[in-house]
């Protein structure tokens, strides 16, 4: 039967395409408040591991989907028919009317071993028509019936509505508890640098140390550190390592000289995620290339034995090396023309798949072998050489005995770092770990062969030869074990935390046979993974990475930080508008549960200002990746205060303000973006044009496209923050940063603001208070992006002899601001008399606070 949401019949039936069915039957009561589950009804079937289920017709004006891109990741998308709606959706927000009310429908995991999504119609089916799959991953694992499969609710808040939702659809799915039930990490109230931008794998002490020195030289101190990837003991199976003679090194350095600037020229190389991308990444800060192969290669060369080359003989290797990366340069470009954005249900893509899986095997391994991270697998547990003192760099052999704990007391004493986190697989590497290295062979790994799902093979068909597949993961049978050796070694040398990657790749491992499915499988990796955390690093420190399957979101029990976006990528023009609208369209889907970080950027970029606000308006860890000696202090000192701390959000996860929850901010051409939060007085709107850049599903890239080239306008009230649409009788001071001027609204009065393709911009809203004739409003450091998240507590009250008097209590230093209506009699900063100037046209006041001990003061301000 038809199902119209605005009306919410009281039984819904889906037909699917064999005799089973799945059924509804709501609560007759007050249809706008009571979450609904499907259910199952009608004859039993044949057991089965898939099942495609017709659920409906959907209507609605529009709709905001969260759907995956890549078995890691997931983007918002807009519409307002079923049509519109991508494969694998996982979060779908639905505007019944203009206005509201709304209605949020959530697949789920049904008996921890099912999981569902969201899909369009047929080709040949009704564009309304909605459809449902449901699969455990694993062949062994079948059902007739889904007691869970899919949650219904709706309301007239959509953020309430959401929140209460998703608390509901994660009781049901697994034993991820709601956000404001989980201790969020202390870390996130401070400044961070993350080495995975500056340096990529080739990570080492000596460069954490030029980082760390050169931000702290400008003013901005980190207090967290991520050291990402590349510090482990890694290799390549044995298998797969070279037999290196003297002549190997000049034709390998030739080699990867060409491939690293093939790489860097070749379009959309550095978000593709492949071997080439990853070339790209790792060249573009050298101006060396030839220096950056050295590098690559110089872990092989200290395997090497022999008499060094001739001159002539080193020519001689060097032309063969140029030939051989020319070779394969044409061959990635042949790829990426014909095959990487071929329809997922081309003849290329199934031919290139049958040849990757078979006859190129071999040689596709050996090439990532050379060319890329993702077919190592770890070896120890421990760091490798280039940790092995506080200074060892890039060139150090990976086997020369560890220090980390040194390595880490060098940066607690030299920098007065806070956190120190490091980087880790969910299962240990990229590809597991190795069966073949004594120092684990106590866990007793072994290799599966991942399976990508039907639904990611539809959205990324590349993941049917991904570097996984080809490869296989070493797995270990008792994966607490595992990370008690890692994490107890970690905790051991001073580490705080771990930021944990890769997570969704186990809904490709679960498919491997015996394995139970993904679901299945990411239950128990992430119960041992959080009971872990619990044990070797107080304080809940951990940020969850590349894991936008629900099958890991609903499995989150205590961890509350995850990675809300694809990587920010420094050298992909199209990725960087795109990334702050993929950041705040997944922020409503998994703000519920946990706080969205909008991963790291760069201060130094033209796109340095756009991500800065981003970042501010997020509520979430704010940290850069800038490469040592390139960063722009005048912008960082607009975020970091001088002891390294932050004026972070506190109202929670930045979400879209609702008159853009439903549309298309980076493709139709007249809308802008808006994020809010609040923070302790007053609150923040900040706006973005993010037009003209997406993630092309069909091409399986970000791709720009033609935008307006005029600046598009946006309407900002302080009806646009929730707390403040019902207070009509309320006076708000807003404040533009771009301009740096203040005026008066109403709760429902619009300012205007115009924005050109990729700028963007802050406005502090504050409410005014008024006593005696005199109003105030706290407006904050001015001179700071969240102005008013120096304002710690205000209050404005009267006194014996003066009409007014407005205590506030800041945090910061630098230029502070306060509306006043009236000129003021005095004004005092921690007990002294200071200085202030007024201005009457804009009715604001002045006061230079200098950098104080702990960067907290006192101000009152009397009115006579």
């Amino acid at each position: 039967m038809s199902w119209n949401l605005l009306r919410f019949p009281t039984r819904f039936t889906a037909v699917p395409r064999s005799s089973r069915q799945l059924s509804c039957a709501p609560d007759r009561a007050d249809p706008l408040a009571r979450p609904r589950v499907a259910r199952p009804a009608g004859p039993a079937g044949t057991p089965t591991s898939l099942e495609d289920a017709a659920v409906g017709s959907l209507c609605c004006k529009r709709f905001l989907a969260c759907a995956r891109i890549k078995i890691y990741w997931m983007t918002p998308e807009w519409g307002s028919c079923a049509r519109d709606l991508p494969p694998e959706t996982q979060f779908l927000l639905l505007q019944l009317a203009d206005g509201g009310p709304y209605a949020v429908l959530l697949p789920l995991i049904d008996s921890g071993q099912f999981r569902a999504t969201l899909r369009p119609p047929g080709r040949k089916e009704a564009a309304d028509l909605l459809r449902m799959r449901i699969e455990s991953g694993d062949e062994g694992v079948a059902a007739v019936h889904w007691d869970c499969a899919l949650l219904i609710a709706a309301g007239r808040d959509p953020y309430a509505l959401v929140d209460a939702a998703m608390a509901e659809a994660a009781r049901l799915s697994g034993t991820a508890k709601p956000r404001a039930a989980k201790k969020l990490p202390d870390f996130v109230d401070v400044f961070g640098w993350c080495t995975w931008d500056a340096f990529y794998s080739r990570v080492s002490a000596e460069g954490i140390n030029e980082g760390l020195a050169a931000l702290n030289a400008g003013g901005t101190p980190p207090r967290f550190l991520i050291i990402d990837d590349g510090w482990q003991c890694t290799d390549v199976d044995p298998g797969l390592r070279p037999a290196l003679t003297p002549a190997d090194i000049p034709r390998l350095e030739a080699e990867l000289q060409v491939l690293l600037r093939g790489a860097k020229a070749m379009p959309m190389a550095s978000s593709g995620g492949g071997a080439l991308s990853n070339l790209a990444n790792e060249a573009s800060y050298d101006e060396d290339e030839v220096e950056t192969a050295r590098e690559r290669i110089a872990s092989l060369a200290a395997r090497m034995e022999g008499r060094p080359l001739g001159p002539l003989a080193r020519r001689v290797a060097a032309v063969k090396g140029y030939a051989i990366g020319l070779f394969e340069i044409v061959l990635a470009l042949i790829y990426k023309l014909f095959i990487e954005h071929a329809p997922a249900d081309s003849w290329r893509i199934r031919w290139f798949g049958d040849l990757a899986r078979g006859p190129l095997r071999k040689r596709l391994l050996r090439y990532y072998a050379e060319t890329a991270d993702q077919v190592q697998r770890l070896l120890r547990v421990s760091a490798n050489g280039k940790f092995s003192s506080p200074h060892a760099g890039p060139e150090v052999p990976v086997s020369r005995p560890e220090a980390l704990a040194s390595v880490v007391g060098h940066i607690r004493d030299q920098y007065a770092v806070s956190y120190i986190f490091c980087w880790h697989s969910l299962y240990g590497y990229w590809a597991g770990v190795s069966p073949d290295t004594p120092e684990l062979a106590d866990l007793s790994p072994r290799i599966v062969m991942p399976r990508p799902s039907s639904g990611v093979v539809e959205i990324d068909p590349t993941y049917a030869w991904s570097m996984q597949v080809l490869s296989g993961v070493g797995v270990v049978p008792n994966i607490d074990a595992l990370y008690s050796e890692m994490h107890s070694y970690l905790a051991g040398a001073g580490i705080d935390g771990v930021k944990v990657d890769c997570q969704s790749t186990l809904d490709m491992i679960g498919a491997a046979p015996g394995m139970g499915g993904g679901a299945a499988l990411s239950a128990g990796y992430h119960r041992a993974l959080e009971a872990s955390v619990v044990q070797h690093f107080p304080g809940n420190n951990c940020i969850n990475c590349m894991c936008h399957s629900t099958n890991d979101l609903y499995r989150m029990a205590d961890t509350a930080l995850v990675r809300s976006s694809d990587d920010f990528w420094p050298r992909d023009t199209a990725s960087h508008t795109t990334h702050i609208a993929v950041n705040a369209g997944n922020a409503m889907f998994l703000a519920a549960l946990l706080q969205p970080d909008w991963d790291m950027f760069h201060s130094k970029h033209p796109a340095a200002l756009l991500h800065a606000t981003a970042r501010v308006v997020s509520g979430g860890p704010l940290y850069v990746s800038d490469h040592p000696g390139e960063h722009d202090f005048a912008l960082l000192r607009r975020l970091v205060l001088p002891d390294g701390t932050i004026l972070r959000c506190r109202g929670g996860p930045g979400r879209p303000t609702v008159d853009c929850l439903f549309a298309d901010v980076m493709r139709d051409n007249k809308s802008l973006l808006k994020v809010w939060n609040t923070n302790e007085y007053g609150a923040v709107v900040a706006v973005f044009n993010t037009q003209g850049a997406s993630w092309d599903r069909a091409r399986r890239g970000f791709v720009e496209h033609r935008a307006p080239k005029a600046p598009l306008r946006a309407v900002v009230a302080p009806s646009d923050v929730p707390a403040f649409a019902n207070a009509p009788e309320t006076r708000f001071i807003a404040w533009v940063d771009s301009v740096q001027t203040a005026c008066v609204l109403t709760a429902h009065d619009n300012l205007h603001v115009l924005l050109a393709r990729g700028e963007s911009d802050i406005i502090t809203l504050l409410p005014i208070r008024a006593v005696g004739g005199v109003s105030v409003a706290p407006i904050g450091f001015v001179n700071m992006l969240n102005a008013s998240g120096a304002v710690e507590h205000f209050e404005l009250g009267g006194s014996a002899g003066v009409r007014a008097v407005a205590t506030m209590r800041i945090r910061g230093c630098g230029q502070l601001a306060v509306y006043c209506s009236r000129t003021p009699s005095h004004l005092t900063l921690s007990g002294e008399a200071a200085d202030f100037s007024y201005s009457t046209d804009r009715s604001i006041v002045s006061v230079a606070v200098q950098q104080s001990k702990g960067l907290l003061n006192e101000v009152v301000i009397e009115f006579g």
